[in-house]
């Protein structure tokens, strides 16, 4: 119900969340598979669709033919998966709650991570409702309080100015790629642009003046997903800017010294023929895993 209009990023949130949940959520574990294959089988099979031959959005399981292992694991979680009725009684809610609660190493995570997918499982219980499955909302009758947030930020890791500027510098220092990147690390830092954002900027987003400051317009995100949750399957995913409307577009200030580094990352390496500032080494889209490498490096290091 969810997959067509949400983003690949909410996608793969969702599919990571039933896969977290469904195998806590069974009548014993005999005869388990690997908890590693039973993930896949979840997280890539049960909860993830692809395009047909008919160009529609279908389950995966219903276009390709998944391996053997795979075969095995959904046919044991199958046997052994509670009935949705079970979710009426609150230790089973509490149990896949508790589930939220840790990574899948057993390690506890992030209090956002729980919220993140405890907002999920809450809207695939309501869902269940509202398809007449279950007749309350199950999450009501578990006194269960998710972590709180802790979203002060701690300023001895925020880099001021000077800081800043070596950072962008060191990066520049890394030979032709690195000077590539240098402009891209200034938007981060002097526009506060996500890095999909950046990766999305072109020349006619700029307001460059010869002096003074400047102004980028934002538009559009391209944050690297993974190719088997988008509708084009390319790895990147071109949506709206984050929480707000699609076709919303967001003016930023930029200072001289922001403009000074378009300007000199136009003049040396000018644009994409699609008009994109930054592209990956080949050409492409840019993407994380390269100027990741870069973000690790001793000079970027706070």
């Amino acid at each position: 119900m969810k997959w067509p209009g949400a983003s690949a990023k909410h996608r793969a949130s969702i599919a990571d969340t039933l896969a977290t949940i469904t195998p806590k959520l069974v009548k014993d574990n005999r005869g388990a598979p690997p908890p590693k294959v039973l993930r896949i089988a979840l997280y890539s099979w049960v909860y993830r669709f692809v395009l047909g031959e008919d160009g529609t959005l279908r389950p995966r399981l219903d276009v390709e033919e998944p391996p053997a292992d795979i075969v095995a694991a959904l046919g044991w979680i199958s046997r052994k998966s509670v009935d949705v009725t079970d979710l009426n009684t609150p230790s089973v809610v509490r149990t896949a709650l508790d589930a939220l609660k840790l990574k899948q190493d057993g390690t506890a995570a992030a209090e956002n991570t729980v919220n993140r997918k405890r907002t999920v499982f809450s809207s695939c219980l309501r869902f269940a409702v509202e398809r007449e499955l279950l007749t309350s909302l199950p999450l009501d009758k578990v006194d269960w309080t998710p972590p709180e947030t802790d979203d002060e930020i701690d300023f001895r890791f925020v880099p001021g100015p000077k800081l800043a500027k070596a950072q962008i510098d060191a990066v520049g220092e890394q030979g032709e790629r690195g000077r590539h990147l240098k402009a891209f690390f200034g938007c981060l830092y002097y526009a506060a642009n996500r890095p999909g954002e950046a990766a999305s900027l072109r020349v006619d987003d700029f307001t460059l003046p010869e002096e003074g400051w400047g102004e980028v317009l934002l538009s559009t995100s391209m944050p690297r997903v993974g190719s088997g949750w988008t509708d084009t399957g390319e790895s990147f995913d071109t949506r709206g800017l984050k929480k707000r409307a699609r076709k919303a577009t967001r003016p930023v200030p930029i200072p001289p010294a922001l403009v000074r580094l378009i300007r000199e990352h136009i003049d040396e390496f000018d644009t994409a023929k699609d008009g994109r500032l930054f592209r990956a080494a080949q050409g492409g889209q840019l993407l994380s895993k390269e100027y990741g490498r870069y973000g690790r490096r001793p000079g970027w290091q706070c």
